[in-house]
């Protein structure tokens, strides 16, 4: 990529300016990495019991992304929603919902899926 060089030879010249220019570029950048390494790495664990719930996400060799727990009368169900539309094409997660949060599962898997373990979320809570 060219923007590696880029930004390489304006901070070397001292062009902050030129520096900030590139900043909307990088982030695009770390926008795509997220999408196509991060996310379709994650470890996602959902556990609902009678009383609790507890939603763990994690990277490969262990790191943590996220936590949460709450008591499962808290919970309102599950849901297939778009997340983001890239070219025209809508991308899908199935989202956990307790009253107004909502935690994003399955990032990457095809629609159908989603759907599958909303349902299967829903009828755990039924």
């Amino acid at each position: 990529s060219a923007i590696v060089p880029a930004t390489a030879g304006m901070v070397a010249t001292g062009a902050v300016l030129g520096s900030v220019f590139m900043a909307p570029f990088w982030l695009a950048g770390g926008a795509v990495l997220k999408t196509t390494l991060v996310d379709p790495a994650k470890k996602t664990t959902l556990s609902i019991g009678r009383y609790a719930w507890e939603l763990s996400q994690t990277l490969p060799g262990g790191v943590a992304v996220s936590s949460d727990r709450g008591a499962t009368d808290e919970l309102a169900g599950a849901d297939v929603a778009v997340t983001v539309v890239t070219n025209g094409v809508p991308q899908y997660a199935c989202r956990l919902v307790a009253g107004a949060r909502a935690w994003g599962l399955g990032d990457g898997l095809p629609r159908g899926e989603l759907e599958w373990v909303a349902s299967e979320i829903n009828d755990q809570l039924s």
